[in-house]
């Protein structure tokens, strides 16, 4: 899944999302993803140990927020929003893909590295890979969450409500 979510900042700011199984990084714009430019951060976000918020609202928005006790608990949430309904619901399905596994439950790929530590794992190493210069991102992360499983009464689970 690839296109324009905006991020809270310093205020909301306008960005080309690219999601490409359980992680995403994001650019300036479409220009700078299809120039081959560094993503901004020049870094590639794991969604890991990350759960979906979707928000009741007429903004569109869903927070992508870790979840208590896992490898993410520490790390910051994600407070997006699209710009339609019919892409609020095509980035949600993605991202629970991305979040879910096949048993329904949080997903949390580690691994040990030399030193013991546990790390996440990347199909695309330390570099960006696919990422960059990759227009046309992957579309197999899409879960098939009903739009009933996305809406409610203020923020809801999806689709473990």
């Amino acid at each position: 899944v690839e296109g324009i979510l905006e991020k809270k900042g310093n205020g909301w700011q306008a960005r080309w999302f690219v999601l490409q199984g359980h992680e995403f990084v994001y650019y300036t714009s479409e220009e700078a993803y299809q120039n081959g430019d560094p993503p901004c951060k020049s870094t590639v976000f794991s969604l890991d140990g990350y759960e979906v918020l979707v928000m009741d609202d007429a903004q569109f928005s869903f927070t992508l927020k870790p979840v208590e006790g896992s490898a993410a608990e520490k790390k910051r949430s994600w407070e997006l929003r699209a710009r339609t309904e019919n892409d609020r619901v095509k980035w949600v399905r993605g991202f629970l893909g991305a979040t879910m596994t096949f048993d329904g439950t949080v997903r949390e790929d580690t691994y040990l590295e030399n030193e013991g530590a546990p790390k996440r794992k990347s199909r695309w190493g330390s570099s960006f890979g696919s990422f960059i210069g990759r227009p046309g991102g992957s579309r197999s992360g899409e879960s098939k969450a009903s739009e009933d499983e996305m809406s409610g009464h203020g923020a809801t689970k999806s689709p473990l409500a």
